[in-house]
């Protein structure tokens, strides 16, 4: 699945103002320079576990510097896997 495409659908859900101008380009983009605040991070950080299945535990220790460190420790934390980017989005709206 595109992270990158994800990323930026899930910006649209979390920010009701303004998240379709946050657009993440690359994965090595740092998750607190593309526009986030306090509550989208955790916001996204909530999202992410649900996502992928992560226990209570597991979601306070996402790592938050780059778009790529999230997803992968959230993949390999998880208990599933969206196979979809429609099933994603369709999960979390």
């Amino acid at each position: 699945m595109d992270r990158i495409a994800l990323f930026n659908e899930l910006m649209k859900v979390i920010k009701v103002v303004g998240g379709e101008n946050v657009k993440a380009k690359s994965e090595t983009d740092n998750i607190k320079d593309i526009g986030l605040d306090s509550l989208d991070i955790v916001m996204f950080c909530m999202y992410l576990s649900e996502l992928y299945g992560l226990s209570e535990e597991k979601a306070k220790d996402i790592p938050l510097d780059t778009i790529k460190e999230a997803f992968d420790y959230a993949e390999s934390s998880g208990t599933q896997k969206p196979e979809t980017l429609e099933a994603a989005i369709g999960a979390v709206k």
